[in-house]
């Protein structure tokens, strides 16, 4: 057994920095505390903190493997942008579904507290 600490920032939480795609501005730096990464890389589960601010939805370069992604929000809000221009608004205690091909951007109204699960190789339910 093995607890994680979602609020101590201590040192096993690693400082993660974005460039958001659209305006090419560094957003704030976040913290990615990692909690499994599965057979063959094929899952990953972590806690992810960061101050309010923007950065990309998927920040996936060119060539990478196509992921499903699963975030949870347990504090704060986020508006996010998809490809269409489309706004999503998405508060403490709602999850949110997306591919990793996806386009778009995160507007982090206040700090966040999410858990993401990313599944490689994972097709979304039509």
């Amino acid at each position: 057994m093995k607890i994680f600490d979602a609020v101590d920032l201590n040192d096993a939480w690693q400082i993660y920095r974005q460039t958001d795609d659209e305006t090419g501005a560094d957003a704030a730096p976040g913290h990615l505390l990692g909690v499994l990464n599965g057979a063959c890389d094929a899952v990953d589960i972590h806690f992810w903190q960061r101050d309010a601010d923007i950065g990309p939805l998927n920040p996936a370069a060119a060539g990478d493997v196509i992921e499903t992604k699963f975030d949870i929000l347990f504090a704060g809000e986020v508006d996010i942008t998809d490809g269409d221009g489309n706004i999503h608004h998405v508060q403490a205690g709602q999850a949110i579904l997306y591919r990793s091909d996806e386009l778009g951007h995160w507007e982090q109204i206040r700090p966040i507290v999410k858990i993401g699960i990313s599944l490689k190789n994972f097709r979304l339910p039509s």
